[in-house]
């Protein structure tokens, strides 16, 4: 029993295969990569400029913590959120030691409509907690937003902190 292949048919069907599959690939790429996406990035010394005129050891400082959309729809920041993890295995399973909110925010009113290429500005005042929490490297910083269910957080570097 001979089989005859049509040669011009079984090329014609491969190469629509083949562009099948980069058209579904093509697809799932825009699909994962629609919506919103934030970036955050802190400055854990800021100071007010507004505070100038005061002495050194009595200007107030704070973190100041940015977030970008780069993506391309909207999302609503709610909370900006403090996380405290004793070890990489409670990170992991999202299970902090201590969280805090914060509750006066004095840039941006919460909740705040982040629009696409637009940025938000967080403020969180130092204390003496915050100051040793950062020093002990288990600080987390970020920020809940609408379109997800986990807060996205940002670790804080205890090497680039000075007081």
């Amino acid at each position: 029993m001979t089989f005859e292949v049509d040669w011009i048919s079984a090329s014609i069907a491969l190469y629509a295969a083949i562009v099948a599959t980069g058209a579904l690939a093509l697809e799932i790429r825009r699909w994962v990569e629609n919506g919103p996406k934030l970036s955050l990035s802190l400055m854990l010394t800021a100071q007010s400029t507004a505070d100038y005129d005061l002495p050194g050891d009595e200007r107030q400082k704070f973190i100041l913590l940015t977030a970008v959309n780069s993506g391309n729809a909207p999302t609503t920041v709610t909370h900006i959120i403090l996380h405290r993890y004793n070890s990489l295995f409670s990170r992991f399973r999202m299970r902090p030691s201590e969280s805090w909110v914060v509750v006066k925010n004095s840039i941006c009113p919460l909740p705040y409509t982040l629009e696409v290429a637009k940025i938000f500005h967080g403020q969180i005042n130092h204390d003496s907690e915050l100051v040793a929490h950062i020093k002990s490297g288990n600080l987390y910083v970020g920020v809940a937003v609408t379109h997800k269910k986990y807060p996205i957080l940002l670790h804080v570097r205890p090497e680039g902190f000075h007081e």
